[in-house]
């Protein structure tokens, strides 16, 4: 999986307090968020068919153009 983009996390905030800010709502994925989507998307990779497969999964912000 791979996360494009900050994470809301302490890292990121002790370096720029205002990104947040700059971003707005659903600007910045949480530790949180990321933890349980990547739960439930390996659960999914898990039970995925042989015929279909996918191979390269990406998570970005809501707000984050593709």
């Amino acid at each position: 999986m791979v996360i494009y983009g900050g994470i809301n996390g302490h890292h990121l905030l002790s370096r720029a307090p205002d990104v947040i800010k700059r971003r707005g709502e659903d600007g910045l994925p949480s530790t949180d968020a990321i933890a349980e989507t990547i739960a439930e998307t390996y659960g999914s990779l898990h039970r995925q068919s042989p015929t279909a497969w996918a191979h390269e999964v990406a998570l970005r912000p809501f707000k984050a153009p593709l």
